[in-house]
């Protein structure tokens, strides 16, 4: 009876540290050993020109829908998930214009960032008449 006891205590004690770990690794994130991500938009289109709208979110965040007036950001800071599969996309209108695309992943945008310090990288895009521009690169047109 006691060696049942025993074998009752081990599965239980071990049910419970496989749960426990399956809620750490579902909510871990390597923020304890990467540093912080910071994306940001700029309108850099002409001062009188139609506002900028732009809808960004991930697959667990949205931020809904924000206006950018012209040389105003737009800007989030998040940690890349465990998988390292973090992405990001934003929707844009301006005037008669829209498009959408990738504003962040793991695979490209996480080694183009622009490091601030040991903790934080940000990753800079800049809105313009001719499209989209990461850094100095233009990386999307405008449809």
């Amino acid at each position: 009876m006691c060696n049942f006891n025993k074998k009752k205590n081990i599965q239980t004690i071990s049910l419970f540290l496989i749960t426990f770990n399956l809620f750490i690794f579902k909510s871990f994130s390597f923020c304890y050993i990467m540093p912080d991500f910071e994306v940001h938009i700029v309108n850099n289109l002409p001062k009188n020109s139609a506002p900028l709208r732009l809808h960004c979110a991930s697959k667990d965040t949205d931020f809904g829908v924000h206006i950018a007036s012209p040389n105003k950001e737009f800007y989030w800071k998040f940690c890349i998930n465990f998988w390292a599969t973090t992405m990001y996309f934003c929707h844009f209108w301006w005037g008669r214009q829209e498009t959408s695309f990738e504003v962040f992943n793991t695979d490209y945008y996480s080694s183009n960032c622009v490091a601030k310090d040991k903790l934080l990288e940000t990753c800079q895009w800049s809105v313009r008449e001719d499209g989209f521009y990461f850094g100095n690169k233009l990386r999307e047109e405008w449809p």
